[in-house]
């Protein structure tokens, strides 16, 4: 057992004896004197500007929808004749100018035979008109 106990304690004194041979060793090291760090030049990239317009240019594509939109109704019957600028949508048209011409002929024909239809029913009620009704007619 006494071999045992001279191991333990061996064992023990070269652990104490390596942890103050190591703090040794490290006290004799001096420290580094720390060097403040050398200031940092700043730079910045400039551009002298002249003030002025400047048009962008922007690629758009998509549809196109009119900011003064107006929709016109036809208030008569008729056949659309030719002009010199086809009336589509997109189309531009002066102040002033003729947007569309409607032949209205079948209209006024129409009407016509209207005006007369009434004469001719008209000339036939007159007689019965006459008797019932003498200062009406």
């Amino acid at each position: 057992m006494k071999a045992r106990q001279l191991i333990i304690i061996g064992a023990i004194v070269l652990l104490v004896g390596g942890v103050l041979t190591m703090n040794f060793i490290a006290s004799m090291k001096k420290s580094p004197e720390r060097k403040a760090p050398p200031p940092a030049i700043r730079s910045a990239e400039y551009v002298l500007v002249k003030n002025g317009t400047i048009r962008a240019k922007i690629p758009v594509t998509g549809k196109l929808d009119a900011k003064d939109k107006i929709e016109i109704y036809a208030e008569v019957t008729g056949n659309l004749l030719p002009s010199s600028t086809r009336f589509k949508a997109g189309n531009e048209f002066a102040q002033g100018a003729t947007l569309i011409s409607i032949d209205d002929s079948e209209l006024r024909l129409s009407l016509q035979s209207a005006k007369s239809n009434f004469l001719s029913v008209l000339t036939r009620i007159l007689p019965d008109l006459k008797l019932d009704y003498p200062e009406a007619y």
